[in-house]
């Protein structure tokens, strides 16, 4: 079956179809879905500071084990609610976020 989707699961395609989002377009006050809301200026600072701390010190976060090997999760406050940051580590000069 082409083009066949899961249950429970959009493609970014089917998502912009189904909903007034388009990454594509200039956002719009009011037209921005949950998925691409911005983050306010503090709040911005605060996930740049935790991602520099991830850089700084790549084994700072927990590796998780399982289903999940090499993935390492960084805790923080994000605007006084805690919020995890999931990462690979590459290589030596190389982290994915």
């Amino acid at each position: 079956m082409v083009g066949a989707q899961l249950p429970g699961v959009r493609s970014d395609l089917r998502h912009r179809q189904m909903s007034t989002c388009s990454a594509d377009a200039p956002a719009r006050h009011g037209d921005l879905c949950p998925r691409h809301q911005k983050i306010a200026q503090t709040a911005k600072k605060e996930l740049d500071a935790a991602v520099r701390a991830i850089s700084l010190a790549p084994g700072i976060g927990d590796e998780k084990v399982g289903a999940l090997p090499g993935v390492c999760v960084y805790n923080f406050r994000l605007s006084g609610q805690l919020c995890l940051l999931a990462y690979r580590i590459l290589d030596q000069e190389s982290i994915k976020l």
